[in-house]
């Protein structure tokens, strides 16, 4: 008779030290471009990524990337939009293309035993579309309508600000979005920065994921090697952050104040940046953090407050993010130096830091379970040149930091001081 099981005694918690991801599948092309594919589940699913160098770091106009990401899908020499919106809503998928700060990306969510019939329309939105004056229109109307409404919240105007603060004025990333540049982009614009960023050239990936099989596999490879790519222009955006400030900013909204505050921080490559996103978790970076405990649970000045770190390719900036009642902007300012000043001063508790390490691994496992899950972080990744490798680096981290050296990355990176504080409301 099997020995009964001790329902009183909790299971040991195994903690991963590596992860096997050995079902990523990277080619490169008879053309060049890199192809990932992750086949991994027996459900009708597909998604295909496809990441292009035109986000906003690459306009020649401010706006430009958005506005053109948002037109892309509204006709090529076969199609109009109407018949490229029916098409893919009678094979039951989904297509959107967004451009974000470095990257565009167009996303495909579909039916794997669907994708054949949609391949062809997907082909020739990447190579042939139009931009017809009619849609850039409707377009910018739309575009000019939603921006105002942003202007109206406090969260979008602190953002603002504190991108320009950190970037500088002139900066792709750092300038204030106004509907005067909108107005200023024309049909050629358009097609100029499809032709170079978000037409498929050397600096492509395409990454696909879900029910593949050999016959998508084949599809794609065969679809995407016929292409004649163009070599990605290099291009540089020079940083001229401002001197680290206070600033707040009026709105119509003077009932709730939005407070942003931060400073410029290390990039991906750096080889502290793993165990600074250990810390910044610590700080902000999850649900139980000292942020939430402090602001939100005990004094109740918010719903929410998060720390990050946002890496942008060769540089990243570090930033704090909440919303409180405008009574409470002074008092929550003072406690966010004063947690920022404990991690200086103080070694991180042993219990403390065991949650937030079983919480990352945790996050890391969610990260690579199943290919859907995994496509989400490796796109993450590979816009860097790297790949899911980092997944067990980060593990290696994670079980290795103690709470001295974390005390020491505070010392180091965390000057409230030099951090620029942008209050709106």
């Amino acid at each position: 008779m099997p020995a009964q099981m001790n329902r009183t005694i909790a299971p040991k918690v195994q903690l991963p030290h590596s992860l096997s991801l050995g079902h990523v599948h990277e080619e490169t092309l008879s053309n060049g471009l890199k192809v990932y594919t992750l086949d991994g589940t027996s459900q009708n699913i597909l998604q295909l990524n496809i990441l292009m160098p035109g986000g906003r770091f690459f306009e020649k106009k401010r706006m430009l990337a958005g506005l053109c990401a948002s037109t892309m899908l509204k006709g090529t020499n076969s199609k109009s939009a109407r018949e490229i919106a029916e098409t893919f809503d009678f094979y039951g998928a989904t297509i959107k293309i967004q451009a974000n700060m470095y990257s565009a990306q167009l996303s495909l969510f579909c039916l794997s035993d669907k994708f054949a019939e949609l391949l062809p329309l997907l082909m020739d939105v990447l190579q042939n579309a139009q931009f017809p004056e009619k849609e850039i229109e409707k377009i910018k109307r739309k575009s000019k309508q939603k921006l105002a409404v942003q202007w109206e919240k406090n969260s979008y105007i602190a953002t603002q600000y504190f991108n320009r603060a950190i970037f500088g004025a002139e900066h792709p990333f750092g300038y204030l979005s106004d509907a005067k540049d909108i107005d200023a982009i024309n049909r050629e614009d358009l097609l100029q920065h499809y032709m170079e960023g978000l037409h498929l050239n050397s600096k492509s990936i395409v990454l696909a994921a879900g029910n593949i099989g050999a016959t998508i596999h084949k599809l794609i490879s065969d679809s995407f090697s016929k292409l004649s790519l163009h070599s990605g222009d290099e291009h540089q955006a020079n940083i001229q952050p401002q001197e680290p400030d206070f600033k707040e900013i009026a709105s119509k909204n003077a009932l709730q104040s939005a407070i942003r505050i931060g400073m410029p921080s290390i990039n991906i490559y750096h080889k502290d940046f793993e165990n600074l996103q250990i810390l910044n978790t610590v700080l902000g970076g999850y649900f139980g953090s000292r942020l939430m405990s402090n602001i939100r649970e005990e004094k109740g000045y918010t719903y929410g407050i998060y720390s990050f770190l946002n890496p942008i390719m060769d540089t990243g900036y570090f930033c704090i993010a909440t919303e409180v009642g405008n009574q409470y902007k002074n008092a929550t300012i003072s406690e966010i130096e004063k947690e920022i000043n404990r991690l200086k001063n103080e070694e991180i508790p042993a219990a403390e830091l065991a949650m937030v390490k079983n919480y990352m691994i945790g996050q890391i496992m969610k990260s690579a379970d199943g290919p859907l899950s995994m496509i989400s972080t490796l796109k993450n990744f590979v816009i860097f040149g790297l790949d899911l490798d980092v997944l067990n680096k980060q593990l290696e981290n994670i079980h290795a930091i103690d709470a001295k050296q974390l005390q020491e990355l505070a010392q180091q990176y965390l000057n409230f001081d030099k951090m620029t504080k942008i209050v709106a409301g």
